[in-house]
């Protein structure tokens, strides 16, 4: 039931208790090379458009087809929080939420360090309120 997942504050603000199906993901080339973070609606569709297979795909995933799911962040109350979770996750360096986590200079961008920088916003800030969950793609 959605209304246990949704703290108690969103609901006097008068939030919808439904939370809204924006979600990040964190993709990798089929060289495993390159990481890509985004953030969609329907992120299962959005993959479709950056492998070409449905129009609409982003210019830095047109190398390295086919792109993969490694992970999935959701459970953002508004569209506007999963913006501002895409961002601190592209920008760790620049993040303030993120300034307590040492960053290397190559460690940002690598699938695993990028894994660990999700799991590590999820415990900051705002974000440390809301019901996110962190599904990892690439275990069977």
């Amino acid at each position: 039931m959605y209304q246990e997942k949704i703290p108690a504050r969103h609901v006097s603000q008068g939030l919808s208790l439904l939370p809204d199906p924006s979600c990040c993901y964190l993709l990798q080339d089929c060289n495993r090379a390159k990481t890509y973070i985004g953030k969609s609606n329907d992120p299962h569709r959005r993959l479709r458009q950056h492998n070409g297979e449905i129009v609409g795909g982003a210019c830095s995933t047109l190398r390295g087809r086919p792109w993969t799911h490694v992970c999935i962040v959701s459970g953002f109350p508004t569209s506007h929080d999963a913006l501002g979770f895409e961002w601190h996750w592209k920008h760790p360096r620049k993040s303030s939420l993120l300034k307590s986590i040492s960053i290397e200079n190559q460690w940002v961008y690598g699938k695993t360090a990028r894994k660990h920088l999700a799991l590590a916003l999820m415990k900051q800030g705002k974000f440390a309120d809301m019901p996110l969950v962190f599904c990892d793609c690439e275990q069977n």
